[in-house]
This record gives structure tokens, sequence and C-alpha cells, in this order.
């Protein structure tokens, strides 16, 4: 069995518009737990699954079906009044990053985010982490920096990513995860 991450397509969509006090951090200006903010419920992507520009992760309601029907597991779903939802992982992994690194990468002194990370072509799982299931979604750990947030990637089993292909779910571009 082979996992694999996701890649997914930016829908220039901010969540976290309108909430003047969302906590961001002092020296790189990143939210520090947008989790907890107050997000908004109505905007709507055009896309089965991609993110937002503040990092939220959001999927339509083909998405969500495909998930309940095929048995997949591990994934909490926040419902947005568009009719969408913002899906969250519990399962969390740890990459090898010291493998994927590739230089120019910056962390804030604050927060420790990293604030500049270049996209990596191969993903590595440490070591001591247990095998995903073939049915299981989980993320990482590692979050890479975007416009007003940052990310986690996906990772997947080999039967949701065969489901994703038979469903056409679009924009879902694997990556071979070592």
């Amino acid at each position: 069995m082979m996992p694999y991450v996701l890649s997914m397509d930016f829908n220039g969509i901010d969540l976290l518009k309108g909430n003047e006090n969302v906590a961001r951090c002092p020296s790189c200006n990143q939210t520090t737990n947008k989790w907890s903010e107050k997000i908004d419920t109505r905007s709507k992507s055009k896309l089965d699954f991609s993110i937002s520009r503040d990092g939220f992760h959001m999927v339509n309601q083909k998405f969500k079906n495909l998930y309940d029907k095929s048995g997949f597991f591990g994934c909490d779903f926040i419902p947005l009044t568009s009719g969408e939802y913002v899906i969250m992982p519990a399962r969390i992994v740890d990459f090898d990053i010291q493998r994927m690194l590739m230089g120019g990468e910056r962390k804030c002194e604050v927060c420790g985010q990293y604030t500049r990370f270049r996209s990596f072509e191969r993903a590595y799982l440490s070591k001591e982490e247990l095998p995903i299931s073939d049915k299981e979604i989980a993320r990482s750990r590692h979050e890479s920096p975007l416009i007003d947030g940052c990310i986690f990637h996906f990772i997947i089993g080999d039967l949701v990513l065969k489901k994703f292909k038979e469903n056409r779910i679009r924009r879902i571009i694997p990556c071979d995860l070592l």
C-alpha cells in the first residue's frame, strides 16, 4: 500500500474576512490558532477540494458524500452555510522535514512557523510513523506558508485515491510519499 500527498487548488476565498480579532504572530503576521477563530460560513468555492487564502481546506457536498459512502475515516467536517465544509483530518503525521528541505526555507523566530518553504516533489514520512490505512485521510504536522495563513498537507491511502479518480474529484494531484 502506497500513501499519497495531495496537492490542491487555491480558491481565493478568505474565511477569516471580517474577523478583526484574529490572533496573529507579532513578528510574521501568520495566524497563531486559526481553528479557534470565527470564520465566514457563507463562502463558496467552485472546486471539489481546495484551499482558502487563509489556509482552510474546503470541500463540497460531492466530496462529503463520497467520503461518507466509501467508508473513509479520519476527518471532521465543519459545515458552512454555503453547503460546503471545512475539512480537518484528526490524525497528524510527521514528515522527515530534513530530507525534504531544498534550501531557502525560513522560520519565524517568534512563533516557529515557516514563513518561506519551497514546494517539494517528494514527501518523506518520519520513520516512526505508523502506516496510512487504504481508507484513511490524515494530515501533516508540518505546515507550509500561504498568503494569510499556513496549510498542512493531506496524506491519503490507496483506496481513497482510487475513489477520488473514479468519481472525478477535481484538482486532486497525488505525489508519492516515500
